[in-house]
């Protein structure tokens, strides 16, 4: 099966417990449903941070890269992911 791995950040890293994973995914397998894996791992709490559940989007204040590219660029949330890839989940940092 596919590795990938994924880095987190701020809040979602206290969430999952590390600042990395890595993970087992599926063929084919999405930034969506990558996201809902993690979801059943580390719960509620990771949902609520990184998923807008009812548009079934990224939460507004969330960005995921795959191997440094904003996803939003690429094809969403259908975004593909490989072996190999590296996920990164995080906040924007904002301030002035």
């Amino acid at each position: 099966m596919p590795k990938v791995r994924v880095r987190v950040f701020a809040n979602i890293r206290d969430v999952v417990g590390n600042r990395e994973v890595q993970l087992e995914v599926g063929k084919g397998a999405t930034i969506r449903e990558l996201l809902y894996d993690m979801v059943k791992r580390y719960g509620d709490e990771f949902e609520r941070l990184v998923i807008d559940s009812e548009a079934e989007t990224l939460a507004p204040s969330i960005k995921v890269l795959l191997n440094g590219r904003n996803v939003e660029l690429l094809k969403g949330l259908k975004t593909v992911v490989s072996d190999g890839d590296i996920v990164v989940i995080f906040p924007p940092v904002g301030g002035g």
